[in-house]
């Protein structure tokens, strides 16, 4: 932190988030924030979080009711405070009416630091990945005509819930035109014969997410179907192969997409091709046109090209990926 500190020039930084404070304290718990700078981090806690936290860290970091933040912030004269780009707008204009001659700065430097995954995290994502993967296999054959979209989701929950995890994010059941909606939300919509439904889900294990996305059919696939799907199969293949150390973010989303263009579909991709995965489901890098990111060994990404067609519906596939020295190892496959 202290480095990243002085690359970016900043006095300190100032976090709020429970998965930054987390991440750089152990303590994930509401209402505690994090105040780093260049020689110390401390811990400052809301009345209500403030037993709590000294249950859960009794002496490993200094820890002071927020009140006493103010004094502490006040002293800081070596630079501007950073505070997370995530921050709520709510939350900000509060520090300015307490401290309005504070020099307050956004930064990136949490989601920097955790973009890389250390081998402990790593160890934690793989599991994660495995119970996404053995959950979707239930899921898959428990699709049936006459589900509806929230009895599939029960059934997922259910399923994670077996495994000693939980969803990751709300879980997506699209059935039929639902589809379209890369976020629909599950409803009273049945799954009929000859029919499609999207499941968009993860599992979090011990605070760490997965991401993975399928299709499951019923019955018969028509021949546009077909093709569509083999499309979408064909635009991930491609940004797999794209992707490893050193690659810009951007043309694995380049790669993906132009396959996708090539077979007349690159209008309905509406969306990125990834994003990272960590303690959020969605972190750095970003794995989109124009992005700045380059991928590192450590770092856990998505690749989930998709297809959106109203009056049709849609279709998207996606797996989470640790990216090696080597290349890509898939840890939803």
């Amino acid at each position: 932190m202290k480095r990243a500190l002085e690359r970016h020039g900043l006095a300190a930084c100032l976090l709020t988030l429970p998965e930054n404070v987390g991440y750089f304290t152990g303590l994930f718990l509401e209402g505690v924030w994090v105040l780093a700078d260049r020689k110390e981090i401390r811990l400052f806690a809301q009345p209500l979080a403030f037993e709590e936290a000294l249950h859960y860290q009794p002496g490993k970091l200094p820890l002071a009711p927020t009140i006493e933040m103010t004094g502490r912030l006040k002293r800081l004269r070596k630079g501007p405070v950073g505070l997370e780009s995530e921050l709520p707008l709510n939350t900000y204009l509060r520090l300015k009416e307490k401290q309005p001659d504070l020099n307050l700065a956004a930064t990136s430097i949490p989601m920097e630091i955790r973009a890389v995954k250390e081998p402990e995290e790593r160890a934690l994502m793989r599991r994660a990945g495995r119970i996404t993967s053995a959950v979707w296999r239930r899921l898959k054959k428990a699709t049936r005509p006459g589900l509806s979209e929230r009895e599939l989701v029960r059934i997922l929950q259910a399923e994670l819930a077996a495994r000693d995890a939980e969803a990751a994010f709300p879980p997506v059941a699209g059935a039929g035109i639902s589809g379209l909606f890369p976020h629909a939300q599950p409803g009273g919509r049945r799954v009929g014969r000859n029919d499609r439904v999207v499941f968009d889900f993860g599992a979090r294990w011990r605070g760490y997410c997965s991401d993975l996305t399928r299709v499951a059919f019923t019955g018969k696939k028509d021949k546009e179907l077909l093709r569509r799907y083999r499309c979408l199969e064909e635009a991930k293949a491609a940004a797999e192969a794209a992707a490893g150390p050193g690659v810009r973010a951007a043309e694995v989303d380049r790669a993906g997409r132009q396959v996708l263009e090539r077979h007349g579909l690159g209008k309905s991709f509406i969306h990125a091709i990834g994003h990272g995965v960590g303690l959020s489901v969605h972190e750095r890098p970003v794995l989109a046109p124009g992005s700045k990111d380059v991928l590192a060994p450590g770092m856990v990404i998505t690749i989930e090209p998709g297809i959106y067609l109203p009056g049709w519906g849609g279709l998207r596939l996606e797996d989470t990926f640790l990216v090696t020295e080597a290349g890509l190892e898939n840890l939803t496959g």
